[in-house]
């Protein structure tokens, strides 16, 4: 079976790279709308954000710190202000908006925020950690493929994906780390599967 790749590819006419949904401004288009082959050796994907794209998604992860702390709370794990501080809301701003780039759909005030969403980009969910986290949770309730993003200032890595219904199988990564009451099933970030190999949605 044949498969789009969704990864960026460098285009010969301005020599930068673009994700596989946009066209250069030359004309010229990653995969020319073609399915490929895909090569399931594919390893982690290198996003870097513009200094443009990494303060709206500074000022994205500020106003929804912002906005739980005013509820009393920050996810859907309960935490409250003192668990979870802005960097956290801004290091899943910046994932969000990594995946959105490697994607080549839109991350902006109308496409996120949205009241009631179910998946953070295209579908798709997103999890991010600070570059050097070996692991990744999947939380109750967790229903879309998760892409798992580990990230450093502007640079992400995303290191991979996994389905949220194989994880609950288990038991062992299984734990409540953060003392909430709540636990999560904690991926090695080693059983993250290829890109490459990513559903469609």
């Amino acid at each position: 079976m044949t498969e789009r790749v969704l990864a960026a590819r460098l285009c010969p006419a301005c020599r930068q790279d673009h994700p596989p949904l946009t066209t250069c401004a030359t004309g010229w288009r990653p995969w020319n709308g073609q399915p490929v082959v895909i090569d399931v050796r594919a390893g982690p994907v290198l996003v870097t954000l513009t200094a443009d794209e990494m303060a709206y998604a500074e000022r994205i992860g500020r106003e929804r710190w912002e906005r739980g702390r005013k509820r009393g709370g920050n996810d859907r794990l309960k935490s409250t202000a003192r668990t979870n501080t802005p960097a956290t809301d801004v290091l899943g701003a910046v994932a969000e908006s990594a995946v959105a780039k490697w994607l080549g759909v839109p991350w902006d005030e109308a496409t996120i925020e949205t009241p009631g969403r179910r998946a953070d980009v295209a579908g798709y969910g997103v999890r991010a950690a600070p570059e050097g986290r070996r692991d990744f949770p999947i939380r109750p309730g967790d229903s879309h493929p998760m892409v798992m993003v580990l990230v450093r200032g502007a640079r992400a890595r995303l290191a991979g994906w996994y389905e949220p219904a194989e994880a609950y199988d288990h038991p062992e990564w299984r734990a409540d780390r953060g003392g909430l009451g709540v636990a999560a099933w904690w991926v090695p970030v080693a059983r993250l599967r290829s890109l490459a190999s990513l559903p469609r949605r």
